[in-house]
């Protein structure tokens, strides 16, 4: 049996309040692809580099999908 806890928590994830989050960078790092991806120039890339100081817009609605 669900809690109401649990309950809301399902209906926050779904119905998220907020759809994006904007996050910055502090520190630069590397973030790995699960599937590689092929860019227009034919280049294949497995890794995304993210320079210290950008702002990166993380989407809660499409991480719980």
């Amino acid at each position: 049996m669900l809690t109401r806890g649990s309950c809301e928590q399902e209906n926050l994830r779904f119905h998220p309040v907020a759809f994006n989050i904007l996050k910055k960078a502090i520190n630069g790092c590397v973030l790995p692809l699960f599937n590689p991806t092929t860019t227009v120039s034919g280049k294949v890339l497995t890794e995304v580099p993210v320079p210290r100081g950008l702002t990166v817009i993380v989407s809660v609605a499409a991480c719980h999908r």
